[in-house]
C-alpha cells in the first residue's frame, strides 16, 4: 500500500521540478470549484516565462532544466503561504491562491520569483489570472480565460512609448481621481470578459482593456466639484462632461501606439440609437470595444453608491441593461455582459452583487428627472 500510495504521489508531481504538475491541477481547481464563495474566492494564476528559448539556444538544455528547477523552487516558497505552484509543461507554470491577497503586491512577487537576469540573457514570467467562482465556475473557462490574459500581458511586452504613456495616464487618474481610477479598474477586468466571450482577437482584448482602463482620462480636466455634484448638472456642466472624451482621446492620441486606444475611448459613449456624444454614431459606426466599455463603464455606475444615489443590485442592473438594449446599448454586448455577470452571481443569492458591496439589496434612488442609465 505504501509502494501504492508513493506511485500515486509521483504521478502528480513533475519529476523536474517536483512541482504539481497538471493532473494534480485538474483535481485541485474541480476542490476549488467546489469550496470557493464569492467571499472566500480562489485565483488561478497562469505563467509564461518569456526569454526561456533563447536562454535554452544560448545555453543548452541541461542548464535550460537546472534554471527551470531554481524557478520552480522560488515560485514553491513564493506561493507557499498562500496556495499551490505547478509546473504544466515546458516554460509553463500556474498558481493556485487564495484571491482575498492583496493581488497587485502578490502578482509581483510571484512574477519576481520566476525572473532571473544574468550576462547575455533575461528571464520574465507574463502572467494571466482569473478570480473563481467570482468570474466563472467552469474549470475549462477558467483556463482559457486566465491563458488569454497571459498572452495579453505577453503581448505588451516591454513598455514600448505607448505602454509608457498609459502607465502615465494610469498614474494621473489614479493621483488626480482616485475614485474614477477605481471605477476603470473594474470596467476594464469586465470588458475583458465581454470580449472575449464575444470572441474578439487577443490583439484587440489588449486594445479593450487599455481603452477601459483609460476611458474616464479625459476626467481630469473636469473640476472636482462638477464630478461629484450631490445634485442635477447644470446644462453648462452637462456639456463640460460630455467633452470629456474628446479630452482623453486628444491625450491618448499624443502617442502614436495608443491612437487605436484613442479612437475607442472617443467613442466610449456613443448610443446605438445616434443619440451619444460626441460624433453621434449610431450602430456599426460605433466600434465593438467603445461599445463594450460604455455597457461595462454604466452597469458599475449603476451598482456603486454615489452621494445622490444607492447603487443598484446586480439584477436591478441586468434589468435595466436589458431594457435599454437597442436604443442605449448594443444587444449583443449586453446579452454577453449579462452571461459574465450571470456566471459571477452566487446559485443561491442570484439578486445579491458578488464584490464587497454584494449583500445589499436596497433599491436604487436616482437622481430626479434622469431618463437614461448614467454611464458614470
Amino acid at each position: 500500500e505504501r509502494h501504492a500510495n508513493e506511485l500515486r504521489a509521483q504521478a502528480l508531481r513533475d519529476p523536474l521540478t517536483g512541482l504539481a504538475n497538471r493532473r494534480q491541477l485538474t483535481d485541485d481547481l474541480a476542490v476549488a470549484f467546489a469550496r470557493a464563495t464569492p467571499t472566500r474566492p480562489v485565483r488561478l494564476m497562469l505563467f509564461d516565462l518569456d526569454g526561456f528559448k533563447d536562454y535554452n539556444d544560448t545555453f543548452g538544455h541541461h542548464e535550460g532544466d537546472l534554471l527551470l528547477g531554481r524557478l520552480a523552487r522560488a515560485l514553491g516558497d513564493a506561493v507557499a503561504a498562500f496556495g499551490r505552484a505547478y509546473r504544466l509543461g515546458g516554460d509553463e507554470f500556474c498558481a493556485l491562491t487564495s484571491g482575498t491577497e492583496d493581488q497587485g503586491e502578490l502578482d509581483s512577487e510571484l512574477q519576481r520569483s520566476l525572473s532571473s537576469r544574468g550576462e547575455g540573457f533575461s528571464i520574465r514570467a507574463s502572467m494571466g489570472s482569473v478570480l473563481l467562482p467570482t468570474e466563472t465556475k467552469n474549470p475549462e473557462t477558467a483556463m482559457q480565460l486566465a491563458d488569454a490574459r497571459m498572452y495579453i500581458n505577453k503581448a505588451s511586452g516591454r513598455p514600448s512609448a505607448g505602454q509608457q504613456t498609459r502607465n502615465l495616464a494610469m498614474h494621473l487618474l489614479a493621483t488626480q481621481e482616485p475614485d474614477v481610477f477605481k471605477h476603470s479598474e473594474r470596467v476594464a477586468a469586465l470588458a475583458v470578459a465581454v470580449g472575449e466571450r464575444l470572441g474578439m482577437s487577443v490583439q484587440a482584448l489588449g486594445e479593450l482593456a487599455r481603452a477601459a482602463e483609460l476611458h474616464d482620462i479625459g476626467k481630469v480636466a473636469i473640476p472636482f466639484a462638477v464630478l461629484q455634484k450631490p445634485g442635477p448638472l447644470t446644462e453648462q456642466e452637462r456639456e463640460l462632461m460630455r467633452r470629456h472624451p474628446i479630452v482623453g482621446a486628444n491625450l491618448l492620441s499624443a502617442a502614436p501606439a495608443l491612437v487605436g486606444v484613442a479612437a475607442i475611448v472617443r467613442s466610449s459613449h456613443e448610443r446605438v440609437d445616434g443619440t451619444g456624444y460626441p460624433d453621434g454614431l449610431a450602430g456599426s459606426e460605433i466600434p465593438l470595444a467603445s461599445r463594450i466599455v460604455f455597457a461595462c463603464s454604466s452597469f458599475d455606475a449603476m451598482t456603486s453608491d454615489r452621494a445622490y444615489r444607492v447603487g443598484m443590485s446586480t439584477e436591478q442592473a441586468i434589468e435595466e441593461l436589458a431594457r435599454r438594449a437597442g436604443t442605449q446599448f448594443d444587444p449583443p454586448v449586453i446579452a454577453a455582459l449579462e452571461e459574465c455577470l450571470r456566471a459571477a452571481l452566487p446559485e443561491t443569492e442570484s439578486d445579491t452583487r458578488t464584490d464587497e458591496t454584494l449583500t445589499r439589496k436596497t433599491p436604487a434612488i436616482t437622481r430626479p428627472g434622469m431618463r437614461t442609465i448614467p454611464a458614470h
